[in-house]
């Protein structure tokens, strides 16, 4: 038992704990937080400690709710460890220093932060797919992350899986070359869903696990030197960037202390810029010989490919495939009334064949958009480039030269009990975008690069307007421009600068300001969704404290700055997202105008110039919000 000299440092340290979180936040103890037996109540005061303390990685718990009852309300067992006790002092300790805090992150452009929370957004938003969905690789981010992330997961473990994991832990308590681990593997062959399952596993360690979607976005500027790291890049050869960039990347990250990356790319590609940097004996590669367990899980959860089996496993060299094709062909098969599955041929023959094909069918009705699927295709295997559904319709319309109806307005919606509908929604999804500038359009994506790798950017015609080169993206260009999509234009530009070089003006010319290009828009659009979700989500655990708010702001403000040609328009568009939500930001407001925010990723110039605009836009008029 504690004796009663311990039982008053323990009052008394309670009690300046109260007055210091008062002198930080501005507020008292939360109502009924005595009452309450929910670990979620202590979530804020979690958080108000972390942001003091400077811990960055919004997963650390601290200590569980139990204990924080304990020392708020215990009134005999006064017992606690001194490791407990010291976290209270510390965060005492801050707050009487008036310490400065580092902002804590919650988004990093062009890269997903693998956190608890976007753990339970994905499992929370995509329920609505099946098992079938994921094999054949269905909206393939959502529904990726899903089948991973999921209670009784689809994934199945693959070969060095656990080593690769122990190697990226080990990296940090015994620092060596920080690019910890390269994952080979063939397009199709399952390396970005064995990467997913990776960062998944090791994102509840104590580093930060950074997913990055695109290299050429990402500020290594605003990695925090007091918090470790994990980048995971899943796909080197698609990652958007230059060679310039990937070279300045290394150089940051090689001879960082506090960060590690870990690539996925093909096989044997000994000729890139990372490969001086890497421990040979960290090259892992995604086997061939998983095929067989995969492929016996899938056909458990679907009867039709079950029926189907026996002839599958006929095929020559069946499971030294890639995973994607052979389960692409396996759907084909069980939804064909003929025989696709001939025994002396390949798979990845048999995949180029249905879709050949297919391509034939949709160029007999609508020969536009078979050429221009071919072209984004084509333009997508180069550099990553995504259409709206509007655009290739516009460019289909375009290179149909009048041949047919209107594409436009036959396709403006998929109808999937069509044949040529059903097709297109083999090879891709929509993503609906609801930003100011493109409301109502869809942008569309392809299932798995490997359709667009191997399948449609393959020439039907043997001629001239079934080539690609150069030339053919510098029509490609003046064709949007002429239908009057300067986003898609713009998009062409940014991705093919050096092909284009100097036709930046026409830009200008047909559109005054800055060009804003469709990937910017859908990056604008993939944050405000974001947004509105991480919103739902707090509100429903309670308070949402002034420093995340904070946080969502600045990080709104960088990106809208960064890449937005309507600045003024889409910082409206934000208020009105927390506007719906009834959030009063007059807290946020006067933690921007205090000096307790180190503000280490911004220029105080920048920082000045958002605080104007929004004083501009009177908050606007949050002041009739009750909070």
């Amino acid at each position: 038992m504690a004796s009663d000299k311990h039982k008053e440092k323990i009052l008394n340290l309670r009690k300046d704990f109260w007055k210091a979180y008062k002198d930080s936040t501005g507020k008292k103890m939360p109502k009924n937080f005595k009452d309450t037996k929910s670990d979620n109540a202590y979530e804020p005061i979690r958080e108000e400690m972390r942001f003091r303390l400077g811990i960055l990685n919004a997963d650390e718990k601290l200590m569980g709710g139990k204990t924080f009852r304990r020392f708020f309300f215990e009134k005999e067992n006064f017992d606690f460890r001194n490791g407990t006790l010291q976290w209270f002092k510390k965060y005492i300790k801050a707050v009487k220093d008036n310490a400065p805090v580092p902002f804590v992150q919650n988004y990093i452009d062009g890269a997903e932060i693998i956190d608890s929370s976007f753990r339970r957004g994905i499992i929370r938003n995509n329920k609505h797919f099946t098992p079938t969905d994921f094999y054949l690789a269905k909206n393939s981010d959502g529904c990726q992350w899903y089948g991973v992330l999921k209670e009784n997961s689809w994934y199945v473990d693959r070969q060095d899986q656990d080593a690769v994991k122990d190697v990226i832990i080990d990296s940090f308590e015994n620092p060596g070359q920080n690019i910890t681990a390269v994952i080979w593997g063939p397009p199709g062959s399952g390396k970005t869903t064995f990467l997913r399952k990776i960062a998944a596993t090791v994102s509840e360690m104590r580093f930060s696990v950074i997913w990055v979607t695109d290299l050429g976005k990402v500020d290594m500027g605003i990695f925090n030197p007091l918090q470790n790291y994990c980048i995971i890049i899943e796909d080197w050869e698609n990652i958007k960037s230059t060679k310039t960039k990937n070279s300045d990347f290394l150089k940051h990250t090689v001879y960082s202390k506090n960060i590690r990356v870990v690539i996925g790319d093909i096989p044997d590609a000994e000729d890139r810029e990372y490969v001086e940097f890497v421990d040979r004996r960290k090259i892992f590669r995604i086997s061939p010989a998983d095929n067989e367990a995969i492929v016996k899980k899938a056909l458990k959860v679907n009867k039709a490919w079950q029926i189907r089996a026996e002839s599958v496993f006929s095929v020559k060299e069946f499971y030294n495939s890639p995973i994607y094709i052979i389960l692409y062909v396996i759907d084909c098969a069980a939804k064909s009334k003929e025989d696709i599955l001939k025994p002396n041929e390949t798979y990845l023959g048999i995949f180029k064949k249905i879709i050949f094909n297919e391509l034939e069918i949709i160029y007999q009705t609508y020969p536009g958009l078979a050429r221009a699927l071919f072209h984004w295709a084509n333009l997508y295997q180069r550099e990553g480039v995504i259409f709206h559904w509007e655009a290739l319709l516009r460019l289909a319309n375009y290179y149909d030269n009048g041949r047919s109806t209107l594409i436009s307005q036959r396709l403006s919606t998929i109808n999937n009990k069509t044949q040529i509908g059903e097709t297109l929604q083999h090879y891709i999804y929509f993503g609906e975008l609801t930003i100011p500038e493109l409301e109502g359009n869809h942008s569309c994506h392809f299932h798995h690069g490997v359709i667009a790798l191997e399948g449609i950017s393959q020439p039907l015609k043997r001629d001239v307007e079934w080539e690609f080169d150069d030339h053919t993206v510098e029509e490609i260009f003046f064709a949007l421009i002429q239908i009057n999509d300067y986003y898609m234009a713009a998009t062409i530009y940014t991705n093919f600068r050096q092909i284009l070089n100097g036709q930046e003006k026409i830009l200008k010319c047909n559109r005054t300001g800055i060009i804003l290009s469709f990937e910017s828009l859908r990056l604008l659009d993939g944050y405000y969704k974001g947004l509105r979700q991480l919103i739902l989500m707090e509100k429903n655990k309670g308070e949402i404290s002034d420093i995340k708010l904070m946080g969502w702001l600045i990080s709104a403000s960088y990106l809208v700055t960064a890449c937005a040609e309507k600045t003024q328009e889409h910082l409206q568009f934000i208020f009105s997202i927390f506007y719906d939500n009834q959030i009063d930001l007059r807290p946020a407001r006067d933690l921007f105008a205090s000096d307790k925010i180190v503000r280490v990723e911004f220029e105080s110039e920048f920082l000045s110039d958002i605080i104007r605009k929004y004083t501009e836009l009177g908050w606007l008029n949050f002041k009739s919000v009750d909070k």
